[in-house]
């Protein structure tokens, strides 16, 4: 979980507002430094956006630890709920022990394959950008085949993965999570599910409000 709010929080840095140019380099050490795996070029389009795709609206992560009213207004929960509303291509992330009125804005793309993968945007068009990426593990989906509920992992590096598999295995020691391919963003996605938190799954709630 702590992986996950580290990923999280540096999603946050970089969606919160403009970056000069010379910020260029404090990205990349930003995401060096939570082990995320980035690059500073998209390695997806949208044509590789194909497959289900998330059901669009109000999702949040049940945790024993947080207990709150899913009926209620996100106006009302507790800064320990961890929520996202998902638009078309968009994102739109509250962290968990943050202000409820702190949401972040980040582009996205879900990858097909196995397992899923989603690619986010940080930063504006006209600032340097950075490019992250976590594994999406589809759980359950709607009558029109919609995803509403899927386990989400932050693929970081640190530790062998448990397979032993070699070309997994090269992904993992990519210096401070740099990804340069399909490949390795493919790999390390599979090299990361079973490392990390297993409860970190979210579920579709409703339709976003308005």
């Amino acid at each position: 979980m702590r992986a996950a709010l580290l990923v999280l929080a540096l999603i946050g840095l970089f969606a919160c507002k403009p970056k000069p140019a010379a910020d260029e380099a404090m990205a990349s050490d930003a995401a060096a430094a939570v082990g995320a795996a980035w690059s500073e070029t998209p390695l997806y389009r949208a044509a590789a956006a194909t497959g289900s795709s998330l059901r669009l609206g109000l999702w949040t992560r049940a945790d024993p630890a947080c207990p709150f009213m899913e009926a209620e207004s996100t106006g009302v929960w507790p800064r320990c709920a961890e929520f996202m509303v998902v638009r078309p291509h968009l994102l739109i992330t509250h962290v968990a022990g943050y202000s409820l009125q702190r949401l972040m804005a980040q582009s996205y793309l879900l990858i097909d394959g196995y397992p899923r993968i989603l690619q986010v945007t940080q930063g504006l068009a006209e600032s340097p950008r950075l490019f992250i990426y976590e594994g999406l593990r589809p759980l359950a989906s709607d009558a029109q085949g919609l995803i509403v509920r899927a386990r989400l992992w932050p693929m970081t590096c640190g530790g062998a993965p448990a397979s032993g598999d070699p070309e997994v295995s090269a992904s993992s020691s990519v210096p401070d999570c740099r990804m340069d391919s399909q490949g390795a963003v493919r790999s390390m996605s599979i090299a990361t599910e079973d490392r990390n938190d297993a409860t970190r799954v979210f579920h579709w709630v409703r339709d976003e409000e308005h």
